[in-house]
């Protein structure tokens, strides 16, 4: 995801976006002990995210192994 800003392609595969992952479980951890940081890396997580996401002009796909990241959760529908 960090490498795609700028650049856009026909078909993009976004794989990981499990909750823990994006964003990384250390980054949650530090909700209550450095909320400001928290704040910080949370905003850049979904923003690499949209960032990875927007480059697709066709298709795009999302995968994820156990729960989605919360990011999708106005996307995702799990267990329904």
């Amino acid at each position: 995801m960090f490498r795609f800003k700028g650049l856009d392609y026909q078909r993009v595969i976004v794989a990981g976006v499990s909750n823990g992952l994006v964003p990384r479980d250390d980054v949650n951890r530090r909700r209550t002990t450095d909320p400001v940081r928290h704040r910080r890396e949370v905003q850049q997580a979904r923003s690499l995210l949209f960032v990875a996401t927007t480059r697709a002009r066709d298709s795009l796909d999302i995968f994820w192994h156990g729960r989605p990241s919360p990011f999708l959760a106005p996307l995702v529908t799990v267990g329904r």
